[in-house]
C-alpha cells in the first residue's frame, strides 16, 4: 500500500470508477467490484491512498505500465469437427 504525498496533483490520478470508465470499451473492461477484488488481491494496477479517509487513486503511469504489460485475452476460435479432421485451425 502506497500513500500519496501532500503534493498531490490530481491531473496524475485516476479513481476506481473513472479507470473503469478508461477501460469500458477496451479488451480490459471491467467492473468496479472486479477492479476492487483485484486491488485486494494485489492485482491490476498499483493503487494508491489519499486523504483522512486513504481514498483509492490509480497513478497514470502506473495504468499507462499495467495496460502495457497486459495482453489483452483473445477469444478461442471456434472450429468445428469436420475443419479439425481436415487440418484447420491448428496452430504452428
Amino acid at each position: 500500500m502506497s500513500t500519496i504525498s501532500s503534493e498531490f496533483n490530481s491531473a496524475e490520478y485516476l479513481t476506481p470508477a473513472q479507470l473503469v470508465d478508461r477501460w469500458a470499451d477496451t479488451p480490459l473492461a471491467i467492473s468496479y467490484v472486479t477492479l476492487a477484488r483485484r486491488r485486494a488481491a494485489g492485482k491490476g494496477p498499483q493503487a494508491c491512498y489519499a486523504g483522512h479517509n486513504d481514498r483509492v487513486y490509480y497513478h497514470l503511469d502506473a495504468i499507462v505500465a499495467y495496460e502495457s504489460a497486459t495482453k489483452p485475452h483473445a477469444k478461442p476460435q471456434r472450429i468445428t469437427v469436420q475443419e479439425r479432421s481436415e487440418g484447420k485451425g491448428a496452430t504452428a
